[in-house]
């Protein structure tokens, strides 16, 4: 299981209150390690959001032609989500992924990872070689 992407782990470093500036260097580096390691091992993945000006705790990207949920469901021990915090309940595209010019189909091919306090970089890299593998299964069928 992986303790440090569990979804109370994403919920506690959701907050921005409690990312104190100590914080933001490790969890800048947990967000840019998982972009590395993701970005070598699946070609077409795409940030949906400036890496160097966002929130160090969360990172939400898209893989074309992947949709979403398909993914999330592929991955049950990776806490992901494929919306807005706000809106997480609903199906329709995350508004914000559509009002920074995403349309319909990059917008349901986004996924949001969060990245808590205990989160290790064992677990980063073991997620990111995950993910690819399922794009690579989804891929294929």
């Amino acid at each position: 299981m992986m303790a440090g992407l569990s979804l109370g782990t994403v919920l506690d470093g959701a907050n921005t209150a409690n990312l104190t500036e100590s914080k933001r260097p490790a969890a800048a580096s947990l967000e840019c390690r998982f972009w590395n390691q993701l970005s070598k091992r699946i070609q077409t993945v795409t940030a949906n959001s400036p890496l160097d000006d966002a929130l160090p705790n969360c990172l939400n990207f898209r893989i074309p032609d992947i949709d979403s949920v398909d993914l999330q469901s592929a991955l049950p021990k990776i806490a992901m989500s494929t919306g807005s915090a706000c809106n997480s309940s609903d199906q329709n595209p995350s508004h914000v992924l559509m009002a920074i010019g995403l349309d319909g189909a990059m917008a349901r091919s986004s996924i949001r990872v969060g990245f808590g306090r205990f989160t290790t970089t064992e677990e980063i890299d073991e997620a990111a070689g995950m993910i690819a593998k399922a794009v690579q299964r989804l891929q294929s069928s």
